[in-house]
């Protein structure tokens, strides 16, 4: 049973890295960035020579333009002649989080203003209709409270002589004593 449970674990030890593929990338204009990539090399024996120092800006943040030109264009020269020996890179402390968006092509950007002016006018459009129909229903209610008053239609057109004769009464305590 354990000869099984041996060879079954070798296999995966010959799949664990060893510190010869990592490579750490650190800020060289942050001080405590090298200290880590140091503290690293000296703890995990990582060969020095697979440290990559870049001058990139201080913080977590780098713009996209930043991130071509200053991180991943001197990055790709440094592993140029490594890529198969790199495994992992480790990036550490000093070294920007996040990347910024990209900008827009002005082609793009043509498009994004394009179809920024048509929704600004659908928006104005939208608010023209409902200012319409608010109005519309206003007048509605107002024409119908002026028929109210007169009773619903006008003696002379047929309708009732005094307003409570055209009503429907629907609950007893509503309907006319007479």
């Amino acid at each position: 049973m354990r000869a099984v449970v041996a060879m079954l674990l070798c296999p995966l030890a010959a799949f664990a890295l060893e510190p010869k593929d990592v490579f750490i990338v650190c800020n060289k204009d942050v001080k405590e960035s090298r200290e880590v990539a140091d503290h690293y090399v000296a703890k995990r024996k990582v060969p020095a020579e697979n440290v990559i120092e870049l001058s990139l800006p201080k913080g977590e943040d780098i713009s996209r333009e930043d991130y071509d030109a200053k991180l991943a264009g001197p990055l790709r020269t440094a592993l140029k002649d490594k890529k198969d020996a790199c495994k992992v890179l480790l990036c550490v402390y000093g070294v920007p989080l996040r990347v910024g968006p990209q900008k827009p092509t002005k082609e793009e950007q043509a498009q994004i203003d394009k179809l920024k002016t048509e929704s600004d006018e659908a928006r104005k459009k939208v608010e023209e209709a409902k200012k319409e129909k608010k109005t519309k229903k206003i007048k509605e209610v107002s024409h119908e409270g002026e028929e109210g008053r007169r009773g619903g239609r006008r003696p002379e057109d047929g309708g009732p002589a005094h307003p409570s004769d055209g009503r429907v009464a629907t609950r007893p305590e509503h309907r006319r004593r007479g």
